[in-house]
């Protein structure tokens, strides 16, 4: 019988050998890419905590600390590149490309560049953009990159349009007050401020001392909001506000809903908020109040919700972009 003979198999070592070089190639590639695109992950993060840092400083630069009166723009600029260089970007300080200032828009959520007092654009915004260059360690050997990364922050302060419950129950006119300077309500007299309610409150005297008590406080207050105005000399209410007053010092600032009108005996709605300083109540006979308007404060906690009119509340510094 003839022996059957298998045939030859084509040596197969150097096709192995072959895939196995394209495989780690391939597998080289694939981690010099990861590495890459980890350091340009780590470098974008890096760019955006820089000009977040950068535009918040800066927004509150705008009003603190108070060297002239606000919108400080120049001290914004500069403040905000000073703490955006601080931060390190891929082992070096942050390259600072932009920073302007403007006024942001709550409701269209958009910046507007510029300085301005005026109440429309009022200037409570800073915008920022740090830049980057960046060498890659793989695709750089073949010849790509390096590449410019770069990050932009838009931080806003904005003016206080409600305040949280508690706020005690006087009004003070828009018109009869400078920030900074003195003011004494004559609650028999002269009628730059006075007594309020909402609309649906008692206004009785009992009702007043415990608005001032927080036996039963107010609700909270939005601009827009209609409250009803009157004056007199309401002697529990005075009382309850000297004894406040004492607690604290002697020195208590509350912000005061702020009208349009030296009328103070009609319903009108809220203008915005005033922060008051008080320091001084006198009852008897010539009943008033007295007090600081002050410079610009910060309010802060919860409740306070922005976009109300330039007066001297602003709320917290917040990142809109």
């Amino acid at each position: 019988m003839k022996s059957r003979r298998r045939p030859k198999r084509p040596n197969q070592r150097g096709t192995v050998a072959v895939l196995t070089a394209a495989g780690l190639l391939l597998f080289l590639g694939l981690v010099g890419l990861g590495v890459d695109l980890g350091h340009l992950y780590l470098v974008k993060g890096e760019l955006q905590r820089a000009a977040d840092a950068g535009a918040m400083a800066g927004a509150r630069a705008l009003f603190f600390p108070a060297n002239s009166a606000p919108p400080q723009c120049s001290q914004a600029t500069t403040l905000g590149a000073q703490i955006a260089r601080t931060n390190i970007v891929d082992g070096s300080p942050s390259v600072l490309s932009n920073i302007q200032t403007g006024y942001w828009d709550w409701k269209a959520r958009t910046f507007s560049p510029g300085c301005s007092s005026d109440s429309a654009t009022y200037t409570t915004a800073v915008t920022l953009t740090t830049t980057n260059m960046v060498t890659l360690a793989f695709m750089g050997a073949w010849g790509f990159g390096p590449l410019t990364l770069s990050s932009r922050a838009t931080s806003s302060v904005g003016f206080v349009g409600r305040v949280p419950p508690g706020t005690i129950p006087v009004a003070l006119s828009k018109n009869a007050y400078k920030i900074g300077n003195q003011v004494k309500i004559n609650f028999t007299g002269t009628d730059n401020g006075g007594w309020f309610v909402p609309s649906g409150y008692s206004s009785s005297a009992s009702a007043l001392a415990d608005y001032i008590n927080e036996n039963n406080p107010l609700p909270a207050l939005n601009v827009g909001d209609t409250i009803n105005l009157n004056n007199g000399a309401v002697s529990s209410a005075l009382s309850a506000l000297a004894k406040q007053l004492a607690s604290r010092g002697n020195h208590w600032t509350t912000f005061l809903p702020a009208v349009d009108t030296t009328s103070f005996n009609q319903s009108i709605p809220i203008n915005g908020f005033v922060a008051f300083t008080l320091t001084n109540v006198k009852t008897g006979n010539n009943a008033a109040i007295t007090g600081v308007v002050s410079d610009y404060q910060e309010a802060s906690g919860p409740g306070y919700i922005l976009g109300g009119p330039p007066f001297n509340v602003v709320g917290e510094v917040k990142l809109v972009n």
